[in-house]
């Protein structure tokens, strides 16, 4: 019985779910990708509910001539498997 379990165990482990990288590959086919793109935030708030914030970088006045600034930010309703349901604002293409 042990051994059954085990292998049950053993294939479910073999096969996770990269939420993070479903999500993001959802978001760049929907907004696009942006330049300058240095970073995304993705957290978990609770359950299926996730803030994906997306960094850039873009002129700035400072000695380097950039700087780095949120450019995107939206709130997610995301599916067990990492399927975007919803969005707060909507994703819509802009890059």
């Amino acid at each position: 019985m042990n051994a059954l379990l085990d292998k049950k165990v053993e294939k479910q482990e073999s096969n996770p779910i990269d939420i993070e990288a479903e999500i993001k590959n959802q978001l760049f086919e929907r907004l696009g990708k942006p330049k300058g793109l240095t970073h995304m935030g993705l957290r978990n708030v609770y359950g299926n509910s996730w803030r994906i914030t997306v960094y850039c970088e873009v002129p700035g006045d400072n000695y380097l001539g950039v700087k780095t600034e949120i450019t995107d930010s939206f709130f997610l309703k995301v599916s067990p498997e990492g399927g975007i349901i919803s969005s707060n604002p909507v994703i819509k293409k802009k890059y």
